[in-house]
Protein backbone atom coordinates (compact mmCIF):
# COMPACT_ATOMS: atom_id res chain seq x y z
CA UNK A 1 0.00 0.00 0.00
CA UNK A 2 2.84 2.31 0.97
CA UNK A 3 4.51 1.75 -2.53
CA UNK A 4 0.83 2.44 -4.03
CA UNK A 5 0.61 5.89 -2.75
CA UNK A 6 4.36 6.98 -3.21
CA UNK A 7 3.35 5.92 -7.12
CA UNK A 8 0.15 7.80 -6.56
CA UNK A 9 1.90 10.89 -5.64
CA UNK A 10 4.39 10.91 -7.71
CA UNK A 11 1.81 10.32 -10.80
CA UNK A 12 0.00 13.41 -9.38
CA UNK A 13 3.25 15.58 -9.51
CA UNK A 14 4.17 14.29 -12.97
CA UNK A 15 0.46 15.80 -13.86
CA UNK A 16 1.06 18.85 -12.10
CA UNK A 17 4.55 19.48 -14.14
CA UNK A 18 2.64 18.51 -17.55
CA UNK A 19 0.15 20.68 -17.25
CA UNK A 20 2.28 23.68 -15.94
CA UNK A 21 4.32 23.15 -19.10
CA UNK A 22 1.57 23.57 -21.25
CA UNK A 23 0.71 26.48 -19.76
CA UNK A 24 4.31 27.50 -20.30
CA UNK A 25 3.93 26.90 -23.40
CA UNK A 26 0.87 28.46 -24.28
CA UNK A 27 1.21 32.74 -23.66
CA UNK A 28 -2.19 34.45 -23.78
CA UNK A 29 -2.93 36.57 -26.73
CA UNK A 30 -1.34 39.65 -24.76
CA UNK A 31 1.90 38.44 -23.78
CA UNK A 32 2.28 36.63 -27.41
CA UNK A 33 1.85 39.69 -28.98
CA UNK A 34 4.34 41.88 -26.94
CA UNK A 35 7.24 38.48 -28.07
CA UNK A 36 5.95 39.21 -31.40
CA UNK A 37 6.01 43.03 -31.18
CA UNK A 38 9.71 42.38 -29.67
CA UNK A 39 10.91 39.99 -32.03
CA UNK A 40 9.92 42.37 -34.98
CA UNK A 41 11.85 45.47 -33.45
CA UNK A 42 14.91 43.46 -33.61
CA UNK A 43 14.62 42.11 -36.90
CA UNK A 44 14.16 45.64 -37.97
CA UNK A 45 16.86 46.75 -35.95
CA UNK A 46 19.36 47.01 -39.27
CA UNK A 47 16.52 47.48 -42.08
CA UNK A 48 15.53 50.83 -43.34
CA UNK A 49 13.81 49.76 -46.61
CA UNK A 50 13.35 46.95 -48.26
CA UNK A 51 11.88 45.60 -51.98
CA UNK A 52 10.84 42.48 -52.72
CA UNK A 53 10.20 40.89 -56.28
CA UNK A 54 8.54 38.06 -56.63
CA UNK A 55 6.48 36.10 -59.33
CA UNK A 56 3.75 34.18 -59.58
CA UNK A 57 3.43 30.31 -60.78
CA UNK A 58 0.13 28.50 -62.06
CA UNK A 59 -2.87 29.63 -61.71
CA UNK A 60 -5.20 32.16 -63.67
CA UNK A 61 -2.76 34.75 -62.96
CA UNK A 62 0.52 32.82 -64.25
CA UNK A 63 3.23 34.78 -64.98
CA UNK A 64 2.75 38.27 -63.05
CA UNK A 65 5.67 39.79 -61.61
CA UNK A 66 5.07 41.68 -58.83
CA UNK A 67 7.31 44.49 -56.64
CA UNK A 68 6.69 45.28 -53.26
CA UNK A 69 8.65 48.11 -51.89
CA UNK A 70 8.88 48.93 -47.97
CA UNK A 71 10.25 51.68 -45.68
CA UNK A 72 10.84 51.49 -41.79
CA UNK A 73 8.43 53.71 -39.53
CA UNK A 74 8.32 54.50 -36.16
CA UNK A 75 4.30 53.73 -35.29
CA UNK A 76 2.88 54.15 -31.27
CA UNK A 77 6.33 53.62 -29.94
CA UNK A 78 6.81 50.44 -32.20
CA UNK A 79 8.92 49.98 -35.55
CA UNK A 80 7.02 48.29 -38.81
CA UNK A 81 7.32 48.20 -42.36
CA UNK A 82 5.03 50.42 -44.56
CA UNK A 83 4.18 49.91 -48.24
CA UNK A 84 5.44 52.64 -50.15
CA UNK A 85 2.95 51.55 -53.15
CA UNK A 86 0.57 48.89 -54.17
CA UNK A 87 1.56 46.45 -56.56
CA UNK A 88 -0.25 45.04 -58.76
CA UNK A 89 -0.34 41.40 -56.62
CA UNK A 90 1.16 43.22 -53.83
CA UNK A 91 -1.00 41.29 -50.94
CA UNK A 92 1.84 38.35 -52.10
CA UNK A 93 4.60 40.40 -50.81
CA UNK A 94 3.98 39.47 -47.19
CA UNK A 95 7.59 40.50 -45.70
CA UNK A 96 6.72 38.73 -42.73
CA UNK A 97 4.01 40.63 -41.79
CA UNK A 98 6.00 43.23 -40.07
CA UNK A 99 3.25 46.15 -40.47
CA UNK A 100 1.97 45.74 -37.02
CA UNK A 101 -1.40 43.54 -37.89
CA UNK A 102 0.14 40.18 -36.92
CA UNK A 103 0.57 41.13 -33.26
CA UNK A 104 -2.99 42.97 -33.38
CA UNK A 105 -4.43 40.12 -35.11
CA UNK A 106 -3.05 38.06 -31.70
CA UNK A 107 -4.36 40.70 -29.25
CA UNK A 108 -8.02 39.63 -30.85
CA UNK A 109 -7.41 35.68 -30.46
CA UNK A 110 -9.86 33.79 -28.93
CA UNK A 111 -7.81 30.99 -28.36
CA UNK A 112 -3.92 29.48 -28.87
CA UNK A 113 -2.59 26.40 -28.61
CA UNK A 114 0.89 24.51 -29.14
CA UNK A 115 1.17 22.36 -32.15
CA UNK A 116 2.97 21.24 -34.59
CA UNK A 117 3.25 22.05 -38.27
CA UNK A 118 5.16 19.15 -40.72
CA UNK A 119 7.13 18.55 -37.64
CA UNK A 120 8.07 22.07 -36.73
CA UNK A 121 6.85 23.46 -32.83
CA UNK A 122 3.57 25.68 -33.56
CA UNK A 123 1.72 28.37 -32.16
CA UNK A 124 -1.73 28.17 -33.75
CA UNK A 125 -3.54 31.42 -33.31
CA UNK A 126 -7.36 31.10 -33.61
CA UNK A 127 -9.07 34.89 -34.32
CA UNK A 128 -13.25 35.06 -34.76
CA UNK A 129 -13.56 38.54 -33.85
CA UNK A 130 -16.16 39.34 -37.60
CA UNK A 131 -15.34 43.07 -36.98
CA UNK A 132 -11.57 43.13 -36.42
CA UNK A 133 -11.34 40.83 -39.49
CA UNK A 134 -13.66 42.87 -41.18
CA UNK A 135 -11.04 45.82 -40.54
CA UNK A 136 -8.36 43.93 -41.92
CA UNK A 137 -8.27 45.91 -45.46
CA UNK A 138 -5.14 44.58 -46.58
CA UNK A 139 -5.62 41.01 -46.13
CA UNK A 140 -9.13 41.19 -48.36
CA UNK A 141 -8.44 39.21 -50.86
CA UNK A 142 -10.30 41.40 -53.94
CA UNK A 143 -11.65 44.64 -53.56
CA UNK A 144 -15.04 42.83 -54.34
CA UNK A 145 -14.58 40.86 -51.04
CA UNK A 146 -15.03 43.88 -48.75
CA UNK A 147 -18.26 44.17 -49.47
CA UNK A 148 -20.81 44.17 -46.90
CA UNK A 149 -22.20 40.82 -48.03
CA UNK A 150 -19.16 38.36 -47.40
CA UNK A 151 -18.68 38.49 -43.47
CA UNK A 152 -15.23 37.42 -42.57
CA UNK A 153 -15.94 34.48 -40.24
CA UNK A 154 -12.59 33.42 -38.93
CA UNK A 155 -8.56 33.36 -39.32
CA UNK A 156 -6.44 31.18 -37.99
CA UNK A 157 -2.42 31.67 -37.97
CA UNK A 158 0.11 28.91 -37.51
CA UNK A 159 3.70 30.93 -36.23
CA UNK A 160 6.99 29.10 -35.99
CA UNK A 161 7.99 29.12 -32.16
CA UNK A 162 11.72 29.82 -32.34
CA UNK A 163 11.17 33.38 -33.94
CA UNK A 164 7.62 33.49 -34.29
CA UNK A 165 7.46 34.00 -38.29
CA UNK A 166 4.07 32.83 -39.50
CA UNK A 167 4.33 29.62 -41.34
CA UNK A 168 0.50 29.27 -42.47
CA UNK A 169 -2.45 31.34 -42.63
CA UNK A 170 -6.02 30.37 -43.14
CA UNK A 171 -9.12 32.98 -43.76
CA UNK A 172 -12.38 31.66 -43.82
CA UNK A 173 -15.45 34.05 -44.74
CA UNK A 174 -18.93 33.86 -45.61
CA UNK A 175 -20.80 34.98 -48.95
CA UNK A 176 -24.47 36.68 -49.90
CA UNK A 177 -25.26 32.96 -51.15
CA UNK A 178 -24.43 31.08 -47.78
CA UNK A 179 -21.47 29.41 -48.90
CA UNK A 180 -17.84 29.58 -47.66
CA UNK A 181 -14.36 30.56 -49.01
CA UNK A 182 -11.56 29.26 -47.61
CA UNK A 183 -8.03 31.41 -48.72
CA UNK A 184 -5.23 29.21 -47.21
CA UNK A 185 -1.61 30.75 -47.62
CA UNK A 186 1.33 28.56 -47.04
CA UNK A 187 4.67 30.37 -46.15
CA UNK A 188 8.10 28.53 -46.38
CA UNK A 189 12.41 28.72 -47.09
CA UNK A 190 12.47 31.63 -45.21
CA UNK A 191 15.84 33.51 -45.82
CA UNK A 192 17.29 36.26 -43.13
CA UNK A 193 18.43 39.24 -44.96
CA UNK A 194 20.31 41.67 -42.59
CA UNK A 195 18.18 40.01 -39.52
CA UNK A 196 14.99 40.20 -41.50
CA UNK A 197 13.15 36.61 -42.39
CA UNK A 198 11.87 36.37 -45.41
CA UNK A 199 9.38 33.67 -46.94
CA UNK A 200 10.69 33.12 -50.41
CA UNK A 201 7.54 30.87 -51.04
CA UNK A 202 4.45 30.98 -50.47
CA UNK A 203 1.43 28.62 -51.92
CA UNK A 204 -1.98 29.66 -52.16
CA UNK A 205 -5.19 27.65 -52.10
CA UNK A 206 -8.84 28.74 -52.56
CA UNK A 207 -11.92 26.76 -51.91
CA UNK A 208 -15.22 27.69 -52.25
CA UNK A 209 -15.10 30.61 -54.74
CA UNK A 210 -17.39 29.46 -57.12
CA UNK A 211 -19.96 29.29 -53.96
CA UNK A 212 -19.44 33.26 -53.26
CA UNK A 213 -20.92 33.76 -56.43
CA UNK A 214 -24.42 34.10 -57.42
CA UNK A 215 -26.28 31.93 -60.11
CA UNK A 216 -26.02 34.61 -62.78
CA UNK A 217 -22.43 35.39 -62.65
CA UNK A 218 -21.91 31.80 -62.72
CA UNK A 219 -24.07 31.40 -65.83
CA UNK A 220 -22.20 34.25 -67.30
CA UNK A 221 -18.21 32.81 -66.60
CA UNK A 222 -19.44 29.45 -68.05
CA UNK A 223 -20.92 31.34 -70.97
CA UNK A 224 -17.72 33.81 -71.54
CA UNK A 225 -15.29 30.11 -71.19
CA UNK A 226 -17.33 28.96 -73.93
CA UNK A 227 -17.19 31.56 -76.10
CA UNK A 228 -13.61 31.74 -75.80
CA UNK A 229 -13.09 28.07 -76.70
CA UNK A 230 -15.39 28.71 -79.78
CA UNK A 231 -13.03 31.22 -80.82
CA UNK A 232 -10.31 29.06 -80.35
CA UNK A 233 -11.71 26.56 -82.89
CA UNK A 234 -12.51 29.23 -85.81
CA UNK A 235 -8.69 29.94 -85.26
CA UNK A 236 -6.32 28.63 -87.62
CA UNK A 237 -4.48 25.91 -86.51
CA UNK A 238 -0.85 27.10 -85.88
CA UNK A 239 -2.11 30.34 -83.98
CA UNK A 240 -5.39 27.81 -81.86
CA UNK A 241 -2.09 25.86 -80.66
CA UNK A 242 -0.24 28.52 -79.63
CA UNK A 243 -2.97 30.70 -77.60
CA UNK A 244 -4.07 27.36 -76.05
CA UNK A 245 -0.22 26.77 -75.28
CA UNK A 246 -0.67 29.84 -73.20
CA UNK A 247 -4.03 29.64 -71.82
CA UNK A 248 -3.85 26.25 -70.64
CA UNK A 249 -3.01 26.72 -67.43
CA UNK A 250 -5.78 29.71 -66.72
CA UNK A 251 -8.13 27.45 -68.66
CA UNK A 252 -7.78 24.44 -66.25
CA UNK A 253 -7.92 26.30 -63.31
CA UNK A 254 -11.34 28.04 -63.85
CA UNK A 255 -12.95 24.57 -64.43
CA UNK A 256 -11.28 22.92 -61.50
CA UNK A 257 -12.86 26.25 -59.56
CA UNK A 258 -15.90 25.63 -61.41
CA UNK A 259 -15.86 21.83 -60.59
CA UNK A 260 -15.54 22.81 -57.17
CA UNK A 261 -12.08 22.12 -56.75
CA UNK A 262 -10.46 25.22 -55.76
CA UNK A 263 -7.74 26.90 -56.99
CA UNK A 264 -3.98 27.19 -56.42
CA UNK A 265 -1.10 29.43 -57.21
CA UNK A 266 2.89 30.06 -56.01
CA UNK A 267 4.59 32.89 -55.69
CA UNK A 268 8.25 32.99 -55.58
CA UNK A 269 10.31 35.45 -54.25
CA UNK A 270 12.87 36.64 -56.75
CA UNK A 271 15.26 39.13 -55.74
CA UNK A 272 15.49 41.34 -51.94
CA UNK A 273 16.81 43.94 -51.57
CA UNK A 274 17.51 45.69 -48.36
CA UNK A 275 18.81 48.97 -46.94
Amino acid sequence: MHVLKTSKVGLSLMLVGVLAGAARAQPNPEALATRIEAAHASQLGEVNRVTIVSTIEGGMVDGIRSTGRYVKEERDGKSVLQALEEGDMDMMNVAGFHDGTLPDMVRHAREIRADRLDGSPVFVVMVDDADFLRSLNDLQLDEELADDDFIPKEATLWLNTSDLSPRRLQFIQTGPQGGEMTFTVSLADYQVHRGLPIAHRMEIQIQGMEQMMSSEDLAAARQQMQQLKAQLEMMPEEHRAMIEAQMAPQIEQFEQMMAGGGTEMRVRVVDVQVE
